[in-house]
């Protein structure tokens, strides 16, 4: 990868993650030239598809500026794509939060940041893009100390792909992504994902389900051990947001954002 950099000018600050399974990997670079800081994004030509990365590239560049990382190059070397994308700076959701929250306050923060993920894939499904892998992975936390601005999502490589036997990350993808195939893609999908990083957020992990026997619904399982400052109301809505159905999921990114508000009240409520 030297020669690559050493001909695009670019400068390695920072390996944010490489996945042998995928062949995929993430990089934090600075141009030479301009000092601009962009991502560097590898695909391993073994593991993925030129076509589907240009599909990626025009998923990304066809979005409204700053709603999502827009492409400014594509160029290979003989056994790997590259993409140059936008610099987000940020935190992964996944390390800006871990664990169990601590209190009433460290909840409401990371609900605070569910609240902004789900208003920002309210407006990309306006855009008719599904992105179809949200995970606390994908939500680029911005802000400092106590105070968050805002929660970006990255990775769209399979908003702009055809659907697959089997796609998403396990845990976060819905059963219309794995399981049932009679069921469209949808908004409802990418809720699934919200509610499971919602469980995430709460309990420090997904909530792991198993199918039933016949495959039509949930196994029946026991529920998740939850903070006792939690109130009722955000329990309810992840399960909802995660129900096997999406029929019965929530309609819209923006109707979840707005149960999220309800509990965050709630929440703000039993704190006086």
């Amino acid at each position: 990868m030297t020669a690559i950099l050493n001909a695009r000018k670019l400068q390695l600050i920072e390996t944010l993650y490489e996945n042998s399974q995928t062949g995929r990997a993430l990089f934090k670079v600075r141009h030479q030239e301009t000092g601009l800081l962009y991502s560097l994004k590898r695909l391993s030509l073994a593991e993925n598809s030129e076509t589907v990365a240009r599909r990626e590239i025009t998923a990304l560049n066809r979005l409204p500026f700053g709603l999502a990382p827009h492409c400014h190059q594509l160029f290979q070397d003989q056994h790997c794509l590259y993409l140059l994308l936008d610099w987000i700076g940020g935190t992964p959701l996944n390390r800006f939060f871990t664990g169990m929250p601590k209190d009433r306050y460290d909840l409401d923060r990371r609900l605070l940041a569910l609240n902004l993920a789900a208003r920002r894939l309210d407006t990309i499904h306006k855009a008719k893009l599904t992105h179809r892998d949200i995970k606390p992975d994908n939500l680029i936390v911005t802000g400092a100390g106590e105070r968050l601005t805002d929660c970006y999502l990255i990775d769209f490589g399979l908003a702009a792909q055809g659907r697959n036997q089997e796609e998403g990350t396990y845990c976060y993808r819905a059963p219309e992504q794995d399981l049932r195939r009679d069921k469209n893609i949808s908004p409802a999908t990418d809720v699934f994902g919200l509610g499971q990083t919602g469980w995430f957020l709460v309990t420090g992990t997904a909530q792991q389900r198993d199918y039933n026997a016949d495959y039509s619904d949930w196994a029946p399982s026991a529920p998740p051990i939850l903070p006792a400052f939690c109130g009722t109301r955000l329990p309810e809505l992840l399960e909802k947001a995660t129900r096997f159905d999406p029929r019965q999921r929530h309609t819209s990114a923006s109707q979840f954002a707005n149960e999220i508000n309800g509990a965050r009240k709630q929440l703000q409520g039993n704190r006086r």
